[in-house]
């Protein structure tokens, strides 16, 4: 059989297609950053053990950070020493080049300090200066003496400008980096600190935000042991930040949640009463990439109340949802999803729906092109599992849940192929290689406005893949899909990681991978 051409205009322009999706990266390139990383350090003489560390784990610790977010952070230094001392200040602006870095630490020589205490100011003043480009920015700050000030030693330690504290200088700058949203961690080298510690946590610590801080532990600990466990503990700090792909999203979940979790009412209840709930589903009319005018309706419609009872423990649980098996008139085979963020309204989960229903368009389309290559084992291969929307109406059963999302419960192992940050699994089955093209083919399919990712959900015996909760990148519906749609940026992540296989191939995909890979790192 010919190769397949599919007879759409999309997929006969790839230049077009390739300027869409880098032109305005290329403008934004310059002032962006996916995250900003800066050491703040004492190298004064007592210092030089702990600064070998770093330098020591500066690599490995970028490198586990990059693997995950598919991306190259970037890294600042300031190192400080005391007041008097040559050369109070010594800093690297942020580069994305940590070998630049390294060679910079190697040349830090660890001097100066005559008294115990160390001026925290000027270096927490210098690094507010610095060029930070990121939504996420963290500052790691190497400490194993207090700043000068009565209030923030026990007055064990020799201390030459007992009277600094009097202005609350370090208080206002840390409530400064609280409010510019920066990551705080303080790596704690000894007790002579924790009365500063606590005065930093009380001005820093909100609802939102707490101050982190690592023990860095004694330089009788063997190196390489101290290096090994530093670099854990650093990596999982910063990347637990992006264990879910939804960062975005944080600081608006946690403003909602200070009241508490409206769902862990469900965790003890006695799940045995039933209660009527409203069914909405969701409908789109209208889409089409025939053109360039993409207008298409979305509605949410009531349909029927039915009686529902939540039948059982918890499934499990996410970063924004707890999952319970759900039983609708006596039928067990769904599972209701409760957010976290207290919807209370069908509207508020309008995003889901929508979601799930273009997804389940392009996998019909994408189907389609399959069966067409004349490849049996391929007619079906993908199917996304619709979601609806329940609101409870009667029952005071777990009174702070007005409405949640149900989907039909399957049956199998769950898997994860790919996110909405580039990451992708390392193996090469068929249900991988599928989905990395499923993904690609709705970029092109879409004329370059939409690509679905986060490519998750089960995997039957004959290969089928069932999707759940998929995420939507579009730049041009800004506003829509939620907090996983990061537009065009999102788009160039998939692609840096992507490798075009077989089924791109049968659906005469273009491969954009290289210039993909040199256009994400321009944009770094």
């Amino acid at each position: 059989m010919e190769k397949l051409m599919l007879k759409v205009p999309h997929y006969t322009n790839n230049n077009e297609l390739k300027s869409m999706l880098y032109g305005d990266i290329e403008m934004m390139g310059a002032r962006y950053s996916i995250a900003d990383i800066c050491f703040i350090c004492d190298i004064t003489r007592s210092m030089q053990y702990y600064i070998d560390a770093i330098r020591e784990v500066l690599m490995d610790f970028l490198k586990n950070v990059s693997d995950v977010i598919c991306a190259q952070p970037r890294v600042a230094f300031v190192g400080f020493r005391d007041k008097g001392d040559k050369e109070q200040i010594e800093y690297k602006e942020f580069t994305s080049k940590p070998e630049e870095m390294v060679e910079f630490i190697k040349k830090v020589k660890c001097c100066g300090g005559d008294d115990a205490c160390e001026d925290l100011i000027a270096p927490l003043k210098k690094a507010l200066t610095l060029d930070w480009m990121s939504d996420l920015n963290y500052v790691y700050l190497l400490l194993d003496a207090p700043t000068h000030g009565r209030r923030y030693h026990d007055n064990s330690v020799s201390d030459d400008y007992l009277d600094d504290d009097k202005e609350e200088m370090l208080e206002k700058l840390i409530v400064h980096y609280r409010k510019s949203r920066i990551n705080l961690v303080i790596l704690k080298c000894n007790e002579n600190v924790d009365r500063m510690i606590e005065i930093i946590r009380k001005y820093y610590n909100s609802q939102i935000k707490k101050l982190d801080v690592i023990e860095m532990g004694k330089e009788k600990v063997m190196q390489k042991e101290f290096v090994k466990n530093f670099l854990v503990t650093l990596s999982k700090n910063i990347i637990k930040t992006f264990s879910g792909s939804r960062y975005r999203n944080f600081r608006k979940i946690g403003r909602r949640l200070h009241v508490g979790d409206p769902v862990a009412e469900l965790d003890n209840m006695d799940f045995s009463k039933k209660f009527v709930a409203k069914l909405y589903t969701g409908s789109i009319s209208g889409l089409s990439f025939e053109s360039k005018k993409y207008n298409y309706k979305f509605e949410l419609n009531p349909v029927t109340e039915y009686k529902c009872e939540i039948s059982g423990n918890q499934l499990g649980t996410g970063t924004f949802a707890k999952c319970y098996p759900l039983c609708i008139d006596d039928k067990t085979n769904y599972v209701a999803k409760f957010r976290k963020d207290s919807p209370t309204k069908p509207e508020d989960l309008k995003s889901d729906i929508e979601g799930t229903l273009i997804a389940k368009h392009f996998a019909e389309r994408f189907n389609h092109f399959l069966k067409n290559t004349g490849k049996k084992e391929t007619a079906n291969a993908i199917s996304v599992v619709p979601l609806d929307i329940l609101e409870k109406i009667s029952s005071d059963d777990f009174p702070r849940v007005k409405v949640f999302l149900a989907q039909r419960l399957l049956d199998g192992v769950f898997c994860k192929l790919n996110n909405n940050y580039g990451w992708r699994i390392k193996e090469d089955g068929s249900s991988v290689l599928l989905a990395q093209a499923f993904s690609h083919f709705t970029y092109e399919f879409s004329l370059g406005t939409m690509m679905v990712v986060d490519i998750q959900g089960i995997v039957n015996e004959k290969g089928k893949l069932y999707i759940t909760d998929p995420a939507i990148h579009s730049y041009l519906y800004k506003d829509h899909f939620g907090a996983t749609n990061h537009g065009k940026l999102g788009m160039i992540r998939f692609f840096k990681t992507h490798e075009c296989n077989e089924y791109c191939k049968q659906l005469n995909l273009a491969d954009y991978t290289s210039v993909s890979r040199a256009k994400y790192s321009e944009a770094k």
